[in-house]
């Protein structure tokens, strides 16, 4: 398994053939990063980050962490 700074390397490896490439199918852009379609799918979203607004954080692998608790109970019930 990839460490994450080598994910961050493929993902920018990624991003350059999008920009170099932008007709490209996914299946062309998976051969030459040498990644399965799934992967290639999930982080097309790079395609749409304009030049000037490329920054570290794009290429960080998403956390999978819930943003709020669902279980979480409102306050006035706990007062009760």
């Amino acid at each position: 398994m990839l460490s994450e700074s080598e994910l961050i390397y493929e993902r920018r490896k990624l991003y350059e053939v999008m920009r170099e490439h932008p007709g490209w199918s996914l299946r062309a852009y998976a051969r030459a990063v040498q990644h399965d379609l799934k992967w290639v799918g999930k982080w097309q979203r790079l395609a749409g980050v304009k030049l000037s607004g490329v920054n570290e954080t794009h290429f960080h692998s998403q956390s999978r962490r819930p943003h709020h608790c669902p279980k979480r109970m409102a306050e006035y019930v706990k007062d009760k």
